[in-house]
Formats: C-alpha cells, sequence, structure tokens
C-alpha cells in the first residue's frame, strides 16, 4: 500500500507495475490539487526521460525557461543560461496538470488500485502492515506486506508507527501569484534580502509565481502578511527593477504558507514500511531538489522494495545507502550556498544558516508537529 498519490508515490507506483507487483494507493484527494510552481532544471531531464516522463512535459501547460538570474551575496545580478548545456532547457510545472497526468499514467496500469480516503492507522501485525483508511462513510481495514510513506512532509505513516524526523532549520515560504503589466524573459530569478531570499518565475498569462522564504517566527500575523509581502519586494534591486509595477497588497492571490525546511529521517525504511519522498528526505528549495528528488525517491524505493518483495532484503539497504549519501551532499553544497551570503552577517535569519548544519550543538528539533 502506498498512503500518498503525489509524484514519489505515484513513481513508485509506476516502478513497481513494472516489476509485476500489484499495488493500492491511497490519497485523500479526488483530483490532484493546485500546488506552487517548481522547476525542472535540465539536469534532472535524464531521469524524466529514463521513466517516460519527459513526454508529459510537453503539454502546453508546462513552460520551458531558459536559465537563471540571481543575486546572492552582492549586488550585481549574475545569469547562467542553460544555451551550452546537455539539456538546453528547463520546465517550470503547472503542478496540478502534471501530478494529473502521471495519476492518468498510474490508473492506466494494470496493476494498480486507488483508494480515496484518509488514513486512521497503521500497525505491524505478524509481519504485515495492517492499514485503516476512512473512506466515505466507511473505515476501512487493509493487509498488506508494506506500507510505503508518500505523504509528504506529513511524514503520516511514520508518525503513525512512532517515528520521527530531524528538523534543521524553521524555513518556511510564503507563496502567491500576482498579475504584471509586461511579460519577463522565462527564466527563474532568486534574490537574496535581509530575513531570507526570494524565488520569482513567470506562470502564463502575464503572471508570476513568487515565494517568500524566511523563518517561520519571522512572518507576521496573517493580517499583516501582505503588507510585509509588499515591503519585502519594495526592498529589492533586482527584482524591484525587473517587475517594475510591483504588486499592492490587494493584488496578492492564493497567498499560502508552507514549510521548506530541511528534514530527514535517521532510517528510511523497516519492519514492513519504507518512507519516501518529503516523508523521508524534505530539501530546502535553493537546491532546486524538491519533485525531481521525490521522483528519485520513487524510482530507487521501488526498485528497493521489489527486491525486498523478492527476497533480497539487502535491497533496502542500498536504497538507504543512495539516499543518505544524496543527502549528504545536498547539506554540503547547502552550507556553501548559504555561506556565500555575507551582507548581513548580524541578521537571525543568515546567522543561523552560517552554523554548521547538524552540529551537535545546533539542538536539532525533533518533527512531532
Amino acid at each position: 500500500m502506498i498512503v500518498g498519490g503525489g509524484p514519489a508515490g505515484i513513481t513508485m507506483a509506476l516502478t513497481l507495475a513494472a516489476r509485476g507487483i500489484h499495488y493500492i494507493i491511497v490519497d485523500n484527494e479526488k483530483t490532484a490539487r493546485p500546488k506552487p510552481g517548481e522547476a525542472i532544471p535540465p539536469n534532472a531531464l535524464p531521469l524524466f526521460k529514463q521513466l517516460g516522463f519527459d513526454q508529459l512535459l510537453n503539454n502546453p501547460g508546462h513552460t520551458r525557461y531558459y536559465g537563471n538570474k540571481t543575486v546572492w551575496g552582492n549586488n550585481r545580478p549574475e545569469e547562467k543560461m542553460f544555451l551550452f548545456e546537455p539539456n538546453s532547457v528547463g520546465y517550470l510545472l503547472n503542478r496540478q496538470l502534471f501530478e494529473t497526468q502521471l495519476r492518468e499514467l498510474s490508473l492506466n496500469s494494470n496493476s494498480s488500485s486507488w483508494l480515496v480516503g484518509n488514513l486512521q492507522s497503521v500497525k505491524i501485525v505478524n509481519e504485515k502492515a495492517l492499514v485503516t483508511i476512512h473512506s466515505g462513510s466507511e473505515t476501512v481495514e487493509i493487509s498488506a506486506d508494506y506500507v510505503v510513506d508518500a505523504t509528504g512532509k506529513k511524514a503520516s505513516v511514520c508518525r503513525q508507527l512512532g517515528i520521527y524526523r530531524q528538523e534543521t532549520d524553521q524555513l518556511a515560504a510564503l507563496t502567491f501569484h500576482c498579475k504584471i503589466s509586461a511579460k519577463i524573459q522565462s527564466c527563474v530569478y532568486i534574490e537574496s534580502f535581509e530575513n531570507g531570499w526570494i524565488y520569482l518565475a513567470p506562470c502564463g498569462n502575464n503572471k508570476i509565481s513568487v515565494m517568500i522564504f524566511t523563518d517561520i517566527d519571522m512572518i507576521p500575523l496573517q493580517a499583516d502578511r501582505k503588507n510585509f509581502i509588499t515591503e519585502v519586494l519594495k526592498g529589492t534591486g533586482f527584482l524591484k527593477s525587473l517587475i517594475v509595477d510591483l504588486p499592492e497588497a490587494d493584488q496578492i492571490q492564493n497567498l499560502s504558507i508552507r514549510p521548506a525546511n530541511t528534514v530527514c529521517l535517521q532510517l528510511p525504511y523497516g519492519a514492513n514500511w519504507i518512507a519516501i519522498g518529503d516523508a523521508a528526505y524534505s530539501f530546502d528549495p535553493i537546491s532546486s531538489y524538491g519533485i525531481t528528488s521525490a521522483i528519485a525517491a520513487g524510482y530507487y524505493g521501488g526498485n528497493a522494495l521489489a527486491d525486498a518483495l523478492e527476497h533480497k532484503p539487502e535491497a533496502l539497504e542500498v536504497y538507504r545507502y543512495i539516499m543518505e549519501n544524496a543527502f549528504q551532499a545536498y547539506l554540503q553544497r547547502l552550507q556553501h550556498y548559504y555561506n556565500l551570503e555575507k551582507r548581513w552577517p548580524q541578521n537571525v535569519f543568515w546567522k543561523r544558516r552560517h552554523k554548521k548544519i547538524f552540529e551537535p550543538e545546533q539542538n536539532i528539533q525533533i518533527d512531532k508537529a
């Protein structure tokens, strides 16, 4: 049983189907819902091609983008275009469309079954996972060889099993859309500010998707959030000149707050369970790992689980090795990138980032919320 019908869960499902293994996906949403956009950089395209997902990107609902423009560590915009890379284009996904496409692939598989419902409990009994789901007006108990936690940052299965993740920080994102009067170049734009950093990308029809990243304790109360956003944007240099007509508070649409912090499980699998995607490892969005990492975890986790079901228990340890190595490499790159920004060394946000990640004295918090 795979709990969670997002990119990680569906990639695992399709991987299992390719190995001839039947599965059931449980998700609390009947259809995919809108989510903040996701940049797929060119270096992720080989994975998409390997899985056959590259054809999905040709849908006109997804937008090509051709490079990154950043202001980080100094006031000068730096440009990195993809022209001379092996894959010269990236994609800005319409997440709702992309996840709908993935669901259709899964539903077309002969190995699949979908159940819309809410997870109530998970127990491991006699080497089986007993999962209770509330679906409509019924409560259903299902027995499975393995239960997969693909519930994202909620890590709902792990929580039911009493397994908690380690957090390194409290990064959160204020996400929203707004209209602009003129089109901008199809790039991803990033600019740091005194208490965080900003992501901006076009999303069609003279609209932009914006995410302001800061720590959760620095986000004001709801009544003040839109004014906070406009003040942050007014304080930028490059982004302010790019947009020209900065949005007023009443022009900000679909405002929400989402966790964006780095989190990991000490062990991504156990007796009759495995965690994939954000349920196992959550990445700071500055890394651009996001959905690509979720899909990779679904692929590697799916193959490991298929091997385990074929009585090769060492396969789950191989999955752990792959994911832990990738996570440690990510931590080093993340530390390096944040250390490049030294313009506000006394500001709380940057002081927190300049400490070594996962230092014992840092008092790592346990994610039980």
